[in-house]
């Protein structure tokens, strides 16, 4: 049988996670919108300068629910951010 000495392929991993930070509520009620991407099981957290009310936050989606002007504008972060990254 013959060796070869072949690379071996690692697999790549890329994801985003988008979350709101609850536990710094401001003033007004709103919470800071982060993300944290990870690329081969190492993640670094990016600051998105975007707040949002808690209560239209839905952590399933990873997006602001409704059509209020602040959910609106989370949910345009979020998109202009992924094109950017991805």
């Amino acid at each position: 049988m013959e060796t070869n000495n072949k690379e071996i392929k690692r697999r790549s991993t890329f994801s985003l996670l988008f979350y709101i930070n609850r536990t710094k509520v401001r003033k007004d009620g709103t919470c800071k919108l982060l993300c944290k991407v990870s690329i081969d099981a190492k993640s670094a957290p990016i600051n998105i300068n975007a707040f949002v009310d808690p209560s239209l936050w839905n952590p399933e989606t990873k997006r602001a629910n409704g059509r209020s002007e602040n959910a609106r504008t989370v949910n345009l972060a979020i998109e202009k951010l992924t094109e950017k990254i991805t």
